[in-house]
């Protein structure tokens, strides 16, 4: 034992127990039966880099579209729309919405009355 309690008296590979449970992987088998060998890895990865180069043949025509008088209401489509969003996500990555649930004293605690206020509750004169 060492005298600093946070310190651990030993390593987890040299613990006693560390492989109790354990069984050897037969011969021949995987260690990772769903994983992906190299050559799903490889095909996903030529998928990955076609559908990245379509994308971008795309945008480039929607812009050259773009370019055309009258044309931007005319190709407002929701699959073009979503085209263009995730092209954005892929650079900039997907927005991260931020909650600030700490209280004014800084402790995170959740309030023991929730009050819901409808939309005419400001208007209502019976209340």
């Amino acid at each position: 034992m060492t005298d600093d309690p946070k310190k651990k008296p030993y390593r987890r590979k040299d613990h006693p127990e560390h492989m109790t449970g354990l069984k050897p992987i037969e011969k021949g088998r995987s260690g990772n039966p769903g994983g992906f060998t190299k050559a799903m890895r490889a095909k996903r990865e030529e998928q990955f880099m076609k559908a990245e180069a379509a994308v971008g043949k795309m945008l480039d025509a929607l812009l050259l579209e773009l370019d055309k008088p009258d044309a931007a209401l005319s190709m407002i489509s929701a699959d073009k729309l979503k085209l263009v969003h995730a092209a954005i996500e892929r650079y900039e990555g997907k927005a991260v919405a931020k909650v600030d649930n700490t209280s004014s004293d800084g402790s995170v605690t959740m309030p023991s009355v929730i009050r819901l206020v409808g939309p005419d509750a400001a208007t209502d004169d019976n209340g």
